[in-house]
């Protein structure tokens, strides 16, 4: 195969991934459009943007969707990972160049 042949399948193939990773919003759209009676121009059809994310976010604060195993960590670990933190704060943070 040559260099050439093997960009147009990448071509391709990255193509059809995006094609892919799209059509679950676009059938969802669809079908809230088919929900409203096929007014695609109603405002009220689509979600919000962010919408979803500001619901996934309610569950996390409110623990809905807490493991049922608890997870820690041990003193000894919780104490190394301050220290790096702290640590970051000792580096100076450069000034801002001013571009001519």
């Amino acid at each position: 195969m040559t260099i050439n042949a093997g960009r147009g399948i990448m071509r391709k193939t990255v193509f059809m991934c995006a094609m892919f990773s799209m059509m679950p919003v676009a059938v969802n759209a669809e079908e809230t459009i088919e929900e409203s009676g096929g007014q695609a121009g109603s405002e009220s059809v689509l979600p919000l943007p962010g919408a979803e994310v500001e619901q996934w976010l309610a569950m996390q604060r409110n623990g809905d969707q807490q493991s049922e195993l608890p997870q820690s960590v041990s003193p000894a670990y919780h104490e190394k990972a301050a220290q790096r933190f702290m640590k970051t704060l000792d580096q100076a943070i450069p000034a801002p160049t001013q571009e001519k």
